[in-house]
């Protein structure tokens, strides 16, 4: 059964670090955080997904996030959030404590954005 509020962490331009929250598990909640429409992105561990502004680099959001996975560094631009997978529904699922340590260290600020 989808769950109506999901546990993730959201990563806001001008911040320092991700904030642990919920939020609605609705397409318009999580088109807010990013601020437009969003695009999924698979980040490996444990189904987990990084949502952000499908149309980011397009529109000129900076590039205030950097993801590390396995040794190598990805740029990301503008608000983005992450959540897990439900593998066999398909819908978005609340991160537990672990998954919320896991990505608050994959995730450095870019300084100066």
């Amino acid at each position: 059964m989808k769950e109506k509020r999901i546990r993730v962490v959201v990563f806001k331009m001008g911040e320092l670090e991700g904030e642990d929250c919920l939020i609605d598990n609705t397409l318009d909640a999580m088109q807010k955080i990013v601020g437009g429409n969003i695009e999924a992105v698979g980040i490996g561990p444990k189904d987990l997904d990084v949502f952000c502004n499908e149309e980011g680099l397009l529109v000129g959001l900076e590039n205030c996030w950097v993801m590390k996975v396995n040794n190598r560094f990805f740029p990301l631009h503008g608000n983005l959030f992450v959540s897990r997978l439900n593998p066999k529904t398909g819908d978005q699922m609340s991160l537990d404590d672990k998954d919320v340590s896991l990505v608050m260290d994959m995730f450095l600020p870019v300084l100066g954005a």
